[in-house]
Parts: C-alpha cells; structure tokens; sequence
C-alpha cells in the first residue's frame, strides 16, 4: 500500500483493503547509494512567543481483554539475524543511544564513556563499565588515561532530614544457600574466592576475614603468602629494595622471605617500607621480581573474648593467647622512648626475659629459665632464686608462721635480721641484732 505525501491536518491513515492488516510505510528504496533518512519533525513555536516547540508523540494501540497486551514502539534492525545486528535509537545525537543487539542484549552509550551500560540476554546481568558482566550487577571502574589518578566508585545512603532522623544504611546482603547450601558472602579486593590480595571478606558465618577467604573467628587476619610490590636485590649485598612494598606492615624480623629465582633467607633488619636486610648477600643483581613471605593467621577475635596473635590454633582458655611460630615472643611497652619488652627469647633457650630495650637480647633484667629457676639481674640462674647484686630488706612485722615442715623465712624487723623457720611444727626463731658490734645469734620460740 502506498500513502501520498504531504500529511496534512489530522486523520487516519487508511487501507485500500477494507479489512485492516499490517501495514508498512517507507521511503522509496535509493536508485544508487545510502538509504535515505525519513524525519518526522514537531512544528517549532511561533516566533517571539516563548513557548515550547511541538512533541512527537508515538501511541501504541489499546488492548482489549485481559489476557493481551497493548501495542509497542519497536525499532527493528535490517538485518536481524547474527550477531552484531542491531537496532539503534539515538538521543539528541548520534553520539547518545540505547542499542539493542542480535545475540547479546542492550547496550547504553554516551559521548566520551563510550558502552557505559550493558544488560545481557538471558541472564539480565547489568554492567556499569563492563560488557561482559559477571553478575547480576558488575561495576567496572576500568582504567585511567595514562598519567591521571583512578576514578572512585561511590555508594552514598541517603541522609535524614529533620529532627533525629536517621541517615540510610547502604546493605549488602549475599544470597542464602538452598538445600544445605552455604550463604554467599562479601568480597572486597578481587574477583573470585583465590583473590585475596587485599580483600575483606565478611563469610557465611558473619567472620570477618582479611587477606583470607576461610576467616575462622569473629575476626581473623593472615598475611597473604604474596607481598605487595616488587623487589630488586644486588650482587654481594643482603640488602632489598622495595617497590610499592609495605615492610613494615608485611616483614617481621627472623621472618622467612624468597625472592624470586632466590633460595629462602630470613629478614634481620627493616630499615623502611622498601628496605629490609638478610642473613646472607645475593648473587646477582635483578629488579622487579616478586616475592613470597609465610602466609597463615596472625589474629584472630572470637565471640568468647579470646584474643589469639599469631596462632594457628583455637584458644580453649586464654584470654590472649600468642604463638610466635618459631620467632621471639615478645611484646613491647614504650613511652617518650623508654623501652620495656618482655617474652620468651628463642635464642637463649626459649628463657621469659624481662629487658629495658625493645628487643630480648641486651639489657636483661629479668629470667626465668624453663627448669623454674629465676635470676635478677643475670640470664643464667643457677638456683630458683639467683640475684646478680645486693638484696635490700625492708624492715616489715612479723609474717605468719611458715605453714609446713622444713619451711624457712627471712625478714628485717626492729634492727634485728630474723630467720623463720617450721621445725617439724615447731615455729622457730633466730636473730642477729644488727644494731652495735654484736655478732652472737639468738635462738627463742617467740617472734622476737
């Protein structure tokens, strides 16, 4: 059927055939080259009278009943039958559109983003930078121009308004498991579960892990086996040099670290975030490689109260609990840079040191060997009490009576030093007069 050009006024568009049926109205075919471009055009306001210009309005027919669907507004592709055929509408340019494509679904795009938004066919997966989203909703920030900072992603609740009116929250809520099934959880850091560089996971269980994605506690913290950054090292020096490294958060000193292509050496010093020194020098001189440290749980809060740093077992009991593994167990006090460190020392025989330093090895003073034996002032007690230096006694009253047999004490009181001593029930006392020049010992039963 054909319709006769100009329109004019309003009407319908009728059909030579009495019984109405589809119809279609286009251009006549180009005799050579492109198509030609069919522009239906709203009337412009009149001149000078401040009103807006005229719509187009496109209605689709109503339906009758209630099991049909009205009409609908489609924009075909010709072609539309393999992939990358698609129907375009654009939006103020050609520079703006939403696009419907054979074989993948919608896309949006817009000047200077280009495909910004994407929702595939079948599954309904969303994309926002991304046309290959992996979920229900994916957003990609992609990569910055080269020499510009990356770009953030926000999430912003809304706030309240009014008086005590709370902001929203922003919830992120994992699908429940089904038929035995675990929940899902949240993942932050990576895609998929072997991304842990960095993440925060928030599990099945409502643990909170980082860098892990089994947390085991409340709270559970593991340095991944895989150090941030990159490394160079020197031939004939034990020192490395870090790229975008974090020694100080990710080294220990006696840790074990490998650089790659490298035999295993231990960490003896950490000068900065990217310099730490060794036990023993390299043998030859590479840059940028990367490196691996001992991975495993270095905290971990549970529900309990327990507190556990660097343990790989669950503590039954302690309130803290401390597993070194094979380091000095140590834990530092300081303030205005006076230092007290106090731990097992794993060099000198696992002893419990007290020391006025920040380390274990100089200034010891306290121990307590692992036969029970305690030296003040001295890190080789040859006795359950071994005092390096004077023993002040402060003069004090008489302490109570030695409870079994062969118990003694020994006390300052009145100017006299006393020993106190149970024997076999009987309580007795000895004491030299310290005031004089008197050196005779007196013996009685009563508590002089």
């Amino acid at each position: 059927m054909a319709a006769t050009l100009p329109l004019t006024g309003d009407g319908n568009i009728s059909q030579n055939s009495g019984t109405p049926a589809d119809g279609t109205y286009k251009l006549t075919n180009a005799s050579s080259g492109a198509g030609k471009k069919l522009t239906i055009e709203g009337s412009n306001a009149a001149a000078g009278s401040n009103a807006a210009g005229g719509d187009i309005e496109l209605k689709v027919g109503l339906r009758n009943g209630t099991s049909t669907t009205s009409g609908k507004v489609q924009i075909t592709a010709q072609p539309w039958s393999s992939n990358g055929h698609y129907g375009r509408l654009a939006l103020g340019d050609q520079n703006h559109w939403i696009q419907g494509e054979y074989g993948f679904g919608i896309k949006i795009a817009t000047i200077g983003a280009n495909e910004v938004i994407s929702i595939k066919q079948d599954t309904g997966y969303v994309g926002l930078g991304t046309m290959s989203p992996t979920g229900r909703l994916h957003v990609d920030g992609g990569t910055a121009a080269s020499g510009y900072d990356g770009t953030d992603i926000t999430l912003k609740s809304q706030a309240g308004s009014g008086s005590a009116k709370n902001g929203g929250w922003i919830v992120l809520d994992p699908g429940a498991g089904s038929s035995g099934g675990l929940d899902g959880s949240i993942l932050l850091g990576g895609y998929g579960a072997t991304a842990k560089n960095g993440n925060l996971i928030v599990s099945t269980l409502r643990y909170v892990g980082i860098h892990t994605d089994t947390p085991v506690a409340s709270l559970t913290i593991c340095r991944d086996s895989n150090g941030p950054g990159t490394v160079g090292i020197t031939n004939g020096s034990n020192v490395i040099t870090g790229t975008g490294t974090t020694f100080f958060n990710s080294l220990r000193i006696g840790d074990t670290i490998t650089v790659s292509g490298q035999p295993a050496r231990t960490i003896t010093n950490i000068s900065s975030d990217t310099s730490a020194t060794v036990n023993s020098a390299y043998g030859s001189t590479t840059s940028g490689l990367s490196y691996a440290l001992s991975s495993g749980y270095k905290l971990m809060a549970f529900d309990n109260g327990c507190l556990s740093l660097g343990n790989t077992t669950f503590p039954l009991q302690n309130m803290l609990s401390i597993d070194a593994q094979g380091l000095d167990s140590d834990i530092m006090l300081c303030s205005n840079a006076y230092y007290n460190t106090m731990g097992i020392d794993v060099s000198d025989s696992y002893k419990f040191k007290i020391t006025s330093n920040n380390n274990l090895s100089s200034n010891e003073l306290f121990t307590i060997d692992r036969s029970g034996n305690v030296g003040i002032g001295t890190t080789s007690p040859g006795s359950k009490l071994d005092v390096a230096g004077a023993v002040t006694l402060e003069a004090t009253s008489t302490p109570s009576n030695p409870s079994s047999s062969s118990e003694g004490r020994c006390y300052v009181k009145g100017g006299k030093f006393i020993i106190q001593y149970n024997d076999g029930g009987t309580v007795r006392y000895k004491y030299l007069n310290l005031t004089g020049t008197g050196v005779t010992w007196t013996h009685t039963t009563t508590a002089p």
